[in-house]
């Protein structure tokens, strides 16, 4: 009998390890898929966050650009309005330099009628010069608005 009941155990013992190295086979072979697939879901993590990234610096750069370009336009738009300036202040003062010549001749003589128009021609000559000034300043502060604008819908 103790060699049956020691052949039992023998089995019992035999099925036990067959069993044990069975679950340890199993748990590696899981582990193993379970690694690899947690390797595929990184890799694609990567991929889709380099992609992304490679989008928002494109983006980026294309709306730096384009804060450059408006910069750029910006400063033009000063310098030329500034040219304009001069300009107007040159008008303005021929304006007034005529005005004060017209004002100190005669108006009795005999081209009194032509003093008349030469001072009318004068006065809105300085007239529309303030308003071009004026419209300069007001076309700058719209440019500088409308750009404001666009960039916050952006």
């Amino acid at each position: 009998m103790s060699e049956r009941v020691m052949g039992v155990w023998l089995k019992v013992g035999g099925a036990l390890i067959a069993a044990v190295v069975l679950f340890v086979s199993g748990y590696k072979y899981a582990s193993a898929l379970y690694e690899a697939d947690i390797a595929d879901i990184q890799t694609q993590h990567a991929l889709a966050l380099k992609e992304k990234t490679d989008e928002y610096r494109s983006k980026e750069q294309s709306q730096a650009k384009q804060l450059a370009d408006a910069w750029d336009a910006l400063e033009r738009a000063r310098a030329e309005s500034i040219d304009l300036r001069a300009d107007v202040d040159r008008v303005r003062n021929e304006a007034d330099r005529y005005l004060s010549r017209l004002s100190s001749a005669d108006r009795k003589s005999s081209s009194s009628s032509y003093q008349t128009q030469v001072f009318t021609c004068t006065r809105l000559l300085k007239e529309s010069a303030e308003l071009l000034e004026e419209g300069g300043r007001m076309a700058q502060e719209f440019a500088i608005g409308g750009e404001t604008v666009v960039r916050l819908l952006e």
